[in-house]
């Protein structure tokens, strides 16, 4: 008798949330029939949703009933046998060789143009916090990776693959697909040490300072960060993420802009902690996904000038969001570092103009995820 109540708790409990979430969002079904809004289903369902009493808490109850019935799908998220949270649609990837042929054919324009304008390129193949799934679900973007590095390398263009350059090396976020800071940090190093091998560049080595462990700070801040799957499935569903930044000890000063079509919409000057690390964000403990502090955001055309730079040297990084907390580490390396997001929404112009007028000395192009160059 009691085990049947057991196995009856979790239901009728999940029963009685749904019908006390309904009536304290009789508000929002009150303003659609009074006819304060219109019709149109999207418009409905976006302003139920943006004005859904207590959310956040009501994902939190939501995500804590799932896990307590050993749910591994919820809101689109899927937990992995590790306990590591990933998009479905990521697990639900097929690959799909002429679909890739189409976006890989664009960056490898976008290089070789490059090329033809006198720059010195790299194509780095990041990686995916692939790990064993539940359902018999497996991730197919090795498929996708092994088929970039394959036509970017015979097109003779220079490549590097952290899957294998930095195998057990790199780690991810247990609520977010991304690579935690420390791990982009040593990304970047090892980018910048196969840039110097390829085209005999001195880059990163002044005094020892950058890359250099023992000059850089490291602050971890406790069970504060969501990310993007993990404000989808709440703080019971995975848990939550310590998050950590890493800045230089050493004298620092930068100018940072951000543009969107061309137009400057924000800028900020200082050393690196204030000018490419959001320390508001990082402090309000009402922001979970904290991932968005890294950069400020860091979304379409980003313009970093280095005014401590030991060269005068401009480089180009394209690539989607993993590039954020590399961003403030490349610009620690050269006089010039602009980034550009190719993913559905950020950057759209065309690249080969923007390299023509730009005229960097580098241009890094790494694997842009659902970035489709829409003009190349």
């Amino acid at each position: 008798m009691l085990s049947w109540w057991k196995k009856a708790a979790v239901p009728v409990l999940f029963l009685i949330v749904i019908f006390v979430v309904a009536a304290l969002n009789l508000k929002n079904l009150y303003h659609i029939v009074a006819g304060e809004i219109g019709w149109n289903p999207s418009q409905i369902e976006n302003t139920y949703n943006d004005n859904f009493y207590s959310k956040m808490s009501y994902i939190n109850l939501q995500g804590g009933l799932a896990n307590l019935m050993d749910q591994k799908i919820l809101n689109g998220v899927i937990k992995g046998d590790n306990g590591k949270l990933n998009f479905l649609w990521a697990v639900d990837y097929k690959f799909n060789e002429k679909e890739e042929a189409k976006k890989v054919k664009k960056a490898i324009a976008i290089l070789q143009h490059a090329e033809k304008k006198g720059c010195k390129v790299l194509y780095v193949q990041r990686p995916w916090a692939v790990s064993a799934m539940p359902y018999g679900k497996q991730f197919e973007y090795s498929r996708q990776y092994d088929y970039w590095c394959k036509q970017i390398k015979k097109a003779g263009i220079p490549t590097i693959d952290l899957r294998s350059e930095m195998e057990g090396e790199l780690d991810f976020f247990t609520t977010d697909h991304h690579w935690t800071t420390e791990s982009a940090y040593c990304a970047t190093a090892r980018i910048i040490q196969e840039l110097n091998q390829l085209y005999d560049f001195r880059l990163a080595d002044r005094k020892g300072d950058f890359f250099n462990e023992k000059n850089y700070i490291r602050k971890t801040y406790n069970n504060v960060f969501l990310g993007a799957e993990g404000v989808r499935t709440g703080t019971y569903f995975a848990g939550k993420d310590d998050f950590e930044i890493v800045y230089p000890k050493f004298d620092t000063k930068f100018l940072f802009q951000q543009y969107s079509e061309g137009t400057m919409y924000w800028e900020k000057e200082g050393d690196y902690q204030s000018v490419l690390i959001d320390q508001d964000l990082l402090n309000d403990e009402t922001y979970l996904n904290k991932y968005n502090a890294h950069a400020y955001g860091a979304y379409n055309e980003n313009r970093v000038k280095n005014e401590k730079a030991g060269n005068n040297l401009k480089t180009l990084l394209i690539a989607d969001s993993f590039a954020r907390p590399q961003l403030g580490f490349y610009s620690l390396c050269f006089k010039e570092t602009r980034y550009l997001d190719p993913q559905e929404g950020r950057y759209t112009d065309s690249y080969v103009k923007y390299i023509d007028e730009y005229q960097p000395d580098i241009v890094i192009l790494m694997f842009p995820g659902d970035g489709n160059f829409v003009k190349v």
